[in-house]
This record gives C-alpha cells, sequence and structure tokens, in this order.
C-alpha cells in the first residue's frame, strides 16, 4: 500500500521566524491527533500488522532516530532548531546547499525549510488518504486548529505526553485514551472519541476566525466519523479473510476507494 512509504504534506509559509517556529512547535502537538482520526498504513505485504498506521514506526526501525518522527523536546527558537540540524553528518560536496540538505535528511513529524525568503513549515506526519478530497478536508482541520492554538496562545502539552499520544495514535487509532488540553489548560486523559470532538470544535473554531468554516465538506467529514480510519474500513473488509492474498487486498482497495484502476491498465 502506498501509504506505507508516502504522507500527504501540508507546507504553510510563516509570518516570521518566529511564527515558523511556533507553527512547527504546535504542530507537533497536534499532528497525533489527526493521525488517530486518519490512520492509513495498516497492511504490510498482505499481512495484517494490527496497528493503525505502521508507516512512521516503519521509517524509525530504518533510520537514524534522532532525524525521524519527535524531537526530545519543542525547540525554542528557530536557532535552537538550525542548531539540532546542523549536527547531523551528510554528504556535501556544495557548500552552498549545506542548509537544504541537512534540512531535507530531517524527516521530523514536522519541520521547518526555507524557499527563497520565505519560511515554510511542513506537516509530514499523516499518511496519504484514499482520495484527494480527504486530503483537502484534513488540511483544513489542520489548518484550523493550529489557528485556534495561535490565537488562542494555548500552552503546549507537555513533550513526554505528546510522545504517549503520537505511539497510542499509530498502534490503536481511537481506541485507546489519549492526553488533551481542557479549555484553562488543564491536562486530562480522555476516551479519543470523546477528545476527538473537543479537537473538531476547536479547528472550526480556528476555521471561523480565518472566514474559511465554509470549506469544510460536511458530508464527507461526517462519512469518514461514521466510517472510521482508512486502516478500519479496510479491516472491515480483510478481517474475516483467513490468508489475504493479493487478490482480496486488491478488491478491498478498490472497494474502499483506495485503488482506482484506469481503463485497460488492470493486469
Amino acid at each position: 500500500v502506498v501509504s506505507l512509504f508516502q504522507s500527504f504534506q501540508v507546507n504553510l509559509e510563516a509570518s516570521s521566524l518566529e511564527d515558523a517556529c511556533d507553527k512547527m512547535n504546535r504542530s507537533l502537538m497536534i499532528a497525533p491527533y489527526l493521525l488517530a482520526f486518519i490512520g492509513n498504513a495498516r497492511y504490510l505485504n498482505c499481512q495484517d500488522t494490527e496497528t493503525q498506521d505502521i508507516r512512521m514506526i516503519s521509517w524509525e526501525i530504518s533510520h537514524d532516530t534522532s532525524r525521524v518522527g519527535l524531537p526530545g523536546r519543542y525547540f525554542r527558537n528557530i536557532a535552537d532548531y538550525l542548531q539540532r540540524i546542523g549536527t547531523f553528518p551528510f554528504i556535501l560536496d556544495a557548500p552552498e546547499s549545506a542548509l537544504a540538505i541537512s534540512i531535507g535528511m530531517t524527516w521530523l513529524d514536522t519541520r521547518v525549510k526555507f524557499i527563497g525568503d520565505s519560511a515554510i513549515v511542513e506537516l509530514r506526519l499523516p499518511s496519504t488518504q484514499p482520495t484527494t478530497d480527504e486530503e483537502i478536508l484534513f488540511m483544513f482541520l489542520y489548518l484550523g486548529r493550529l489557528n485556534y492554538s495561535q490565537i488562542t496562545c494555548e500552552p503546549l502539552l507537555p513533550i513526554n505526553l505528546v510522545k504517549e499520544n503520537r505511539l497510542s495514535a499509530m498502534l490503536y487509532g481511537l481506541k485507546r485514551p489519549m492526553w488533551f488540553l481542557n479549555g484553562d489548560g488543564s491536562l486530562v486523559k480522555l476516551p479519543a472519541n470523546l477528545g476527538l470532538k473537543l479537537e473538531l470544535e476547536r479547528a472550526m473554531t480556528g476555521l471561523r476566525y480565518l472566514g474559511l468554516s465554509s470549506a469544510i465538506n460536511q458530508e464527507l467529514l461526517n462519512g469518514v466519523l461514521r466510517n472510521g480510519s482508512p486502516s478500519n474500513r479496510l479491516g472491515r473488509l480483510l478481517d474475516p479473510v483467513d490468508n489475504i492474498s493479493v487478490y482480496d487486498m486488491e478488491n478491498a482497495l478498490v472497494e474502499t476507494k483506495m485503488l482506482v484502476w484506469l481503463v485497460g491498465n488492470k493486469s
């Protein structure tokens, strides 16, 4: 499944270097909530890994873990971030490209990169989704949730709890409790489904402030809430199958709109 190897990435231009660091830190906190909702990397070689999303777990096994996933703490400022990525060894034969190469070989859940004079915040954690419409929907929800966090000056969830949320999202999706922030900034551990409702309300509030609440495809969102993550959708079709064949997998992918045959291209 392509979701084992690819993410859908959201890129936002920051208004300043300070804003870029703030958006990155808040995105690190928010990303596990999104992943719990939309996990899409459960099967490997037609074998059920019994996880919601194994993509980043695979990356962490196969790559230098200091470059992948979640940092050990939030970044104090952009200089702190650049100092971190500058410590990694890399192959370099063009000194003028050192920064771009070093950032390009840093695979954090969220990172800052530079295009011209712009600082770009890139969300990288979620796996690619079955349809473009779903990716657009989740992009807007992320944008709204991030905006809510910034305009309310929301405190950051302690990074150790973000790490716990992230692992829970990858392994269990919405089936296990996760850590959330109450409106007063206090910590609370809630059933993930209840916490998700709170997160969606905050995302919609953030979109209203941006004048983008009408951008949400409510019918599609209701369908996702009703049918579950792509991993869950596949699981409902494949769980009854004892030994999943390529044919079984193809049929399940087609039925869940994760695979579309082009006319004349099916072998």
